[in-house]
């Protein structure tokens, strides 16, 4: 029995020509059949393309086109973007900004001829200025330059001054004059680019800028060390004296309220580093007291006609304590309290009663500052 047109050339209704490209690729997946293939496997073969067509139709005719198109990839969203890039593109926008500043615009006169043809002034109206300044970044980096010029100037400055310094060590014996005359300076040249304000004080070990240039000087003010030990080698007697009346010394800083180093210096001055002269253990040389021992004075210039004698060095401390709270000595202890030692020893050579007694350069006070120098006698008043 025949089958008329082989199926494989019969049309079929149920597939219109508007889904032939679909029908196309689902054929091209398949196996074509053969004229020997048998009629079940025709038909079996039939009915499967029917049910996948039936599919692939339902598939498309129920899904929105454009899900079924492909998407491009979209870039992610701005909010996840690091806080560190926010805020350096921020700062890079900030950076290219050019700021602008209102100038100040003074009206102008301008000539106008009138109808007589005489010229009359005008005020032209004041107008608006502004100025484009150029981008932050490069006021910034000016800003961070002259900050920087500004800091280090004074270090610049400084190390310039110092350069043209010849530096001296002050030794035993120097003043401000030898050191003068050695170098060829003039003494005020010399006081001057070291910050001293009296040319007859000057200290041992103290290190002097010599100007060698007019711009020359020292960085700082010289200060008397208290970090050195004395010295009081020579002469020998010295040390003996201040190991005996160091104590002695140090109550009657504590009852005066005088510097240590003061007091040390103006006993061995007074006594000639002796512990014991012909007013005992008067050491200050007090003059006669009431209800006191005393002893005749001396043909020394100055020299008051009688001395209180001390039998003990304790007696010989409430004698200079007594004295010291005079009138004559109010100004020593508030000297010392704000300017040192050497501002307690001027104190206390301008006194009325010791008035030119410590100086031989009139300069009150100078020959006890001297021996403090000297024996560095300093140290005790911190130790």
């Amino acid at each position: 029995m025949g089958l008329g047109k082989p199926y494989w050339g019969r049309s079929n209704p149920d597939r219109d020509e508007t889904i032939s490209t679909g029908v196309a690729t689902l054929e091209r997946d398949q196996k074509p059949l053969s004229p020997n293939d048998s009629y079940e496997i025709r038909q079996r073969r039939h009915n499967e393309d029917d049910q996948e067509l039936a599919e692939f139709l339902e598939f498309f005719t129920t899904i929105r086109p454009e899900l079924a198109a492909p998407r491009a990839p979209q870039a992610q969203p701005a909010r996840n973007q690091s806080r560190l890039a926010r805020a350096t593109e921020q700062v890079g926008r900030m950076a290219l900004a050019r700021p602008e500043v209102n100038l100040p615009w003074l009206p102008r006169r301008r000539g106008a001829k009138g109808a007589t043809g005489a010229t009359a002034a005008t005020i032209q109206e004041p107008q608006a200025r502004r100025l484009k300044l150029p981008p932050v970044w490069v006021l910034t980096n000016i800003a961070i330059v002259v900050a920087l010029l500004l800091g280090f100037a004074p270090q610049i400055i400084t190390a310039s001054a110092e350069a043209g310094c010849t530096w001296y060590t002050v030794r035993p014996g120097d003043t401000l004059w030898k050191i003068s005359h050695r170098y060829g300076k003039t003494i005020n040249g010399i006081a001057a680019a070291n910050h001293i304000q009296n040319i007859n004080l000057i200290y041992v070990d103290q290190r002097l800028c010599i100007p060698m240039t007019p711009i020359a000087s020292s960085a700082s003010v010289y200060t008397p060390t208290t970090s050195r030990p004395p010295a009081t080698n020579s002469p020998g007697n010295v040390k003996a004296f201040i190991n005996f009346t160091l104590p002695y010394a140090k109550q009657a800083s504590r009852q005066t309220g005088w510097p240590v180093s003061m007091i040390l210096a103006q006993w061995g001055l007074e006594t000639g580093w002796r512990v014991k002269t012909f007013t005992g253990y008067n050491w200050g040389n007090c003059g006669a007291m009431p209800g006191q021992p005393t002893v005749g004075g001396t043909s020394a210039p100055g020299s008051p006609a009688a001395f209180a004698y001390a039998y003990t060095p304790a007696q010989g401390v409430a004698e200079y304590v007594h004295v010291a709270h005079l009138s004559y000595y109010q100004a020593v202890a508030p000297a010392g309290r704000s300017g040192g030692a050497d501002a307690a020893a001027r104190a206390l050579g301008r006194s009325p009663w010791d008035w030119g007694h410590y100086t031989n350069q009139n300069s009150p006070g100078s020959s006890i500052v001297a021996i403090m120098q000297r024996f560095n006698l300093y140290w005790y008043d911190a130790h």
